[in-house]
């Protein structure tokens, strides 16, 4: 029994490590399609505007800045990973078809670490969605801490969940100044049947700015360890 529990892990960490690799390649070929406004107009709302310039003080940022774009900037009330399924570019079945349709149906939140497993991912606590859910994520596996706080956009894959390429951990004072204080306001909106604070595209737009923004005036890219994720 264990020997099939290791086999099917080996396999979801190998499907995990080529649909990241897939998901890379996808994201380079979509922002080269974002239009100068959402990169513009995006980068004020983050707070990496200063008149007609966007100011980075990092690859880093530019990651989070680009992956904001891809999820929120709307143009005819439609993202551009919308508009590329709507397209038809990629074949059902391909990885590409698989990664743009779980894009659509990803969700920004904070997370809170709940368990890690070295070399495969963590468990986490999604506070949004007032639910655990296992994050395939070798990086973040061998670097987070238990009880950590991070902030970032989840894909919903068949097994497991991935992030969109971008997680920023969260310290003390943006808890306090910036999470708590929003997530108070958002859970009146939740109707007293419901556990899930579902938010709507522009809700969601508004709420990950506000995080994103907090912590890029903290430094919070600086404290962000990237790892290889070996074929």
């Amino acid at each position: 029994m264990t020997l099939i529990s290791d086999l099917h892990d080996h396999q979801l960490l190998l499907d995990y490590k080529r649909l990241r690799k897939v998901s890379s390649h996808l994201n380079n070929s979509l922002v080269l399609h974002l239009p100068r406004r959402a990169v513009t107009e995006s980068a004020r709302k983050l707070g990496l505007r200063s008149g007609k310039f966007v100011v980075l003080d990092d690859l880093d940022e530019l990651a989070v800045l680009l992956d904001y774009c891809l999820y929120n900037f709307r143009r005819r009330g439609k993202t551009l990973i919308e508009e590329c399924l709507g397209n038809d570019t990629y074949p059902e079945g391909s990885d590409e078809r698989l990664l743009l349709e779980a894009m659509a149906q990803s969700h920004y939140s904070v997370f809170i670490v709940r368990e890690t497993l070295p070399g495969t991912g963590a468990y986490l606590y999604d506070v949004l969605l007032d639910d655990d859910l296992f994050l395939m994520d070798v990086g973040l596996s061998s670097t987070a801490r238990l009880n950590r706080f991070f902030a970032g956009r989840v894909l919903p894959m068949p097994a497991f969940w991935m992030t969109s390429g971008t997680f920023i951990p969260l310290g003390p004072d943006v808890l306090e100044w910036e999470v708590t204080p929003t997530l108070e306001k958002l859970v009146r909106i939740v109707p007293e049947n419901e556990k899930a604070l579902v938010l709507s595209a522009s809700q969601e737009a508004s709420f990950s700015a506000r995080i994103i923004r907090a912590a890029l005036r903290e430094g919070a890219m600086e404290h962000v360890q990237y790892q290889n994720c070996p074929a």
